[in-house]
Parts: C-alpha cells; sequence; structure tokens
C-alpha cells in the first residue's frame, strides 16, 4: 500500500459521512420548501443527481492534461 493509498483510506469515512451530510442538506432544503413532499421519491432524485455530477466529475479527471483541482477556475 502506497503513501497515497493510505492517505486515502484515512480521508474514507470523513468522505462518507460529508456525503451524507450534503444528502440530509438538500433533504432538509425540500422538506421546508414543499412539506407535503414524498420522502423517499426525494431521496431517489437526490442521489440520482449526486451520481450524474459524480459521473461529470469522473469524466472531467480522465480528460484532464494536467493535474489540478477540479471545478477551480484557471
Amino acid at each position: 500500500m502506497t503513501a497515497q493509498d493510505k492517505e486515502i483510506a484515512q480521508l474514507y469515512d470523513g468522505m462518507v459521512e460529508d456525503l451524507y451530510s450534503l444528502v440530509n442538506k438538500y433533504m432538509n432544503i425540500i422538506s421546508l420548501d414543499v412539506p407535503e413532499n414524498d420522502e423517499k421519491q426525494a431521496l431517489q432524485k437526490i442521489v440520482l443527481i449526486m451520481k450524474d455530477a459524480l459521473n461529470n466529475v469522473e469524466q472531467t479527471a480522465q480528460n484532464m492534461p494536467d493535474i489540478k483541482i477540479i471545478g477551480e477556475d484557471e
């Protein structure tokens, strides 16, 4: 295991926690904006959006000629 692998393994729990926090953030927004919302359906749609965004990040990373932080302006 490389030093990078060890560092990423240490970040794993924090990354998962951040993702759950992000889901909860948008679930709370939806709950406030649309009190009669279907929570299960809302969660499914939020997850689909996140998957789509992650796919876009992955495609961007594959096409990057140089190492840089994704989403930052040049």
